[in-house]
């Protein structure tokens, strides 16, 4: 559907150009674009599912849902392959978006959901202009048992499987190397 193609264009090229999903929405709204269910209404789940659809560029994944039960038809997710294996079929069909674009949207996504954990504390100079010595991650200021402290971004977000090893590092303690350098 052409008219269709011309949204989403529009959409990953205003993005490229380093639109917000705002500014996307309201392009959108005030052309009169209808999203895909053909609601007047746009918003930042309809924009990002589009953005990160690899339908777009001609591609295909197979068994993104599975039928986990084949009498009760009961159907779940399979994100990361949990429940099958999943299958990736290029150029399956002829692509909306370049490759390239397309490659090129989901380094800035990505890009921007690590900067979304890497903004600076408006009350301390040395957050994220320190960096873990360990995983290399910016480290954030926070207050630790009453003590104001510079912690690894990893650890700080409490993922387990990517838990960085380094303690806290006292402010104090870096005021102070500052100030001896």
């Amino acid at each position: 559907d052409e008219e269709q193609a011309e949204v989403v264009r529009a959409i990953f090229n205003l993005y490229l150009a380093n639109k917000s999903i705002k500014e996307i929405i309201d392009f959108l709204e005030g052309c009169h674009y209808l999203t895909g269910s053909g609601k007047e209404k746009w918003n930042r789940q309809n924009i990002m599912q589009i953005l990160q659809n690899e339908k777009y560029k001609g591609d295909l994944i197979l068994q993104k849902t599975v039928v986990i039960d084949y009498l009760s038809h009961e159907s779940k997710s399979n994100k990361d392959g949990k429940y099958a294996d999943m299958w990736l079929v290029k150029n399956h069909h002829p692509a909306i978006i370049s490759r390239e674009a397309f490659d090129l949207v989901q380094n800035i996504i990505a890009h921007k959901k690590e900067d979304r954990f890497a903004r600076p504390d408006k009350n301390n100079l040395l957050s994220i202009k320190v960096y873990c010595g360990t995983c290399g991650k910016p480290m954030f200021y926070q207050t630790y048992r009453e003590k104001e402290v510079l912690v690894c971004n990893i650890s700080r977000r409490n993922i387990s499987k990517e838990r960085c090893p380094n303690t806290p590092i006292r402010v104090s303690d870096i005021n102070a190397i500052c100030i001896k350098a």
